[in-house]
């Protein structure tokens, strides 16, 4: 089969399942006033290992998940003193247009009451988000990490890579294309072919609600060549490097973070892969002062004061920006180093507050 379909069904090959096991609750958002806020979603382990530090240092901390508290019934008063107060708020995706889950099940329920046919469907995975916009536009704090709307527009890839490349910063030649043409030409002049790589969110769902990620994935000229006149959507693809070492670097405030993955010749172009069979060997490391520099800088110019950075580093020793996250992952790094970035999490969230 050629055309847009065989593009689709082509993703199922970098389709890896992942366990949905929710975080833990720990219930509706307080009355009264808290020190620190934090807000995600159920699937987010990082909300209750922040919580637990602050609480750790004599402080509150509230979590509150987007796809459970939005979804089953929170109560909002639009009329003054409507406001949520708290001295900071971790803000980290409370992406919902997903399947919303039903908390508590060993299985993730999609509470849309609608047929799929139905043109009405996905109604109330709207309303559920637009009331954790309204949520968070009622919050009175001085201190977001991050504030959302500038994480939203951050994690905008095309937006990543012209800051990066603005700072100097080596860049993937990409292209944003449906056009196959266009495509086969971009091959054509990448010696070490291309890479398909997700523009949203990684984490997706197959037609019998399976919760599975998209890996970044080569692609053949062949490869190419199958799809026939196009895609069935504009999608990001970049030349691929060949990879000596891979970094994951965190960035909270002024404070950074760095771990290199080596890369063996062979490796899949998405070391995520290997996240399936437990911890990689993520080794902590010092990058070198101006690159420092460079990464602080792209997160500011971002608007963010929290993100975790992929760099690429080539064996000629140049590195390049792969990709920046504001809601980035970094309990999977060596336990030493995954401490230290919760430590400075806490740092930021209570020391900034009111």
């Amino acid at each position: 089969m050629t055309g847009p379909a065989s593009f689709v069904d082509a993703l199922t090959e970098r389709w890896s399942p992942v366990s949905m096991a929710p975080s833990g609750h720990v219930g509706r958002p307080p009355r009264e006033d808290v020190d620190v806020l934090l807000a995600g979603t159920s699937l987010d382990a990082h909300l209750p290992v922040v919580a637990h530090e602050v609480h750790s240092r004599g402080r509150s901390a509230s979590i509150i998940h987007a796809d459970v508290d939005f979804a089953g019934g929170l109560n909002l008063a639009l009329r003054p003193p409507a406001s949520i107060t708290a001295q900071a708020v971790l803000c980290r995706s409370m992406d919902i247009q997903l399947p919303i889950p039903h908390h508590g099940w060993s299985a993730f329920v999609a509470v849309d009451p609608f047929d799929p046919e139905d043109p009405f469907h996905g109604h109330s995975h709207r309303e559920a988000a637009s009331a954790a916009q309204c949520w968070l536009d009622l919050l009175d704090t001085d201190c977001w990490v991050n504030e959302p709307w500038a994480a939203r527009r951050a994690d905008s890839k095309a937006l990543q890579l012209r800051s990066a490349a603005r700072l100097g910063l080596s860049t993937p030649r990409t292209v944003i294309t449906a056009d196959v043409d266009c495509l086969l030409e971009f091959a054509e002049s990448c010696e070490g072919g291309l890479v398909h790589k997700p523009m949203g969110h990684p984490l997706t769902y197959s037609e019998g609600g399976e919760a599975g990620f998209l890996h970044a994935v080569p692609m053949s000229v062949q490869e190419l060549q199958a799809l026939g006149s196009g895609l069935p959507y504009a999608a990001l693809f970049q030349e691929r490097l060949n990879a000596r070492a891979e970094y994951r670097v965190t960035v909270v405030g002024d404070a950074i973070f760095a771990g290199r993955l080596d890369r063996p010749p062979g490796s899949t172009v998405d070391w995520r892969r290997g996240l399936a069979n437990g911890p990689l060997p993520f080794v902590p490391v010092e990058l070198d002062a101006g690159l420092q520099h460079s990464v602080v800088s792209l997160v500011r110019q971002l608007g963010l004061v929290f993100a975790t950075v992929d760099l690429l580093e080539q064996e000629n020793s140049q590195v390049y920006l792969l990709e920046v996250n504001p809601s980035g992952s970094y309990l999977w790094l060596p336990h030493d180093l995954a401490a230290l970035i919760t430590g400075a999490l806490a740092d930021l969230l209570l020391e900034n507050g009111r």
